[in-house]
């Protein structure tokens, strides 16, 4: 069947915002969860350990690299979220063998895949898991393409779904910069150092702040993943 282009969903500018939790303790994530409330995301949160945020979607974040049993690694993680149907491995971390390790546990779709700035549309990188690639992603665009903190530069003019992750401890020290996340980094367990931390001025949670504002304005809706997921299969 042919689709127009208003009829693909890669030509509809759908919104997904996505946290990689990355063990950050809950005084950390409360910042984020603060601002979701505030602007009532609903948001896909990959974790790493046991969280309960009611109104998100909760999907796994495994770290592969710190054991030698992968499919141990991947139990574990589900054996705390049994619902979950997404994966996202912590430094992007993907191969062809987790494909059937996924779908032994009900994974139906991966988002390891960081394509910034592109046209992103979802696509089948096994016979039963969809790749959902991100569109923005915090530590890629501190590393390489922070500049003004402001979503005039995101190029949201882009068609195509556009998959935002936005780490909670750059949300909440307002990171403008690696270094300064490498500093802090060391007390993310001791709340009163990492405050010291904090950058004023303009950072991550103000360009968070910034498209959401946007979105807003604009009245755009946002998605969960698993929302993404359920409706490119029907297609």
């Amino acid at each position: 069947m042919n689709v127009t282009k208003d009829q693909d969903p890669a030509y509809q500018s759908k919104y997904v915002i996505t946290s990689d939790m990355d063990w950050a303790s809950t005084e950390i994530a409360n910042e984020l969860l603060e601002i979701f409330d505030l602007y009532s995301i609903r948001a896909t949160f990959f974790c790493t350990h046991k969280v309960s945020f009611q109104k998100h979607e909760l999907a796994l974040h495994p770290y592969f690299q710190a054991s030698k049993d992968e499919m141990e690694t991947l139990q574990n993680l589900h054996d705390i979220f049994p619902k979950a149907k997404g994966v996202r491995a912590h430094t992007l971390y993907l191969h062809s063998r987790l494909f059937k390790m996924y779908k032994k546990l009900g994974i139906q779709y991966d988002s390891n895949y960081l394509l910034p700035n592109q046209q992103v549309q979802p696509f089948f990188i096994s016979k039963s898991i969809l790749e959902i690639p991100m569109f923005f992603e915090d530590d890629y665009y501190l590393a390489f393409r922070a500049k003004e903190f402001s979503v005039k530069n995101l190029n949201l003019n882009i068609p195509g779904l556009k998959v935002f992750n936005f780490h909670p401890i750059h949300v909440y020290l307002n990171t403008e910069s690696m270094s300064r996340y490498e500093k802090a980094k060391k007390f993310c367990s001791q709340l009163s150092n990492l405050r010291r931390y904090r950058n004023n001025g303009k950072g991550i949670k103000t360009l968070l702040v910034d498209l959401l504002d946007h979105l807003k304005k604009k009245e755009i809706e946002t998605f969960t993943l698993v929302e993404i997921n359920d409706r490119w299969r029907k297609k």
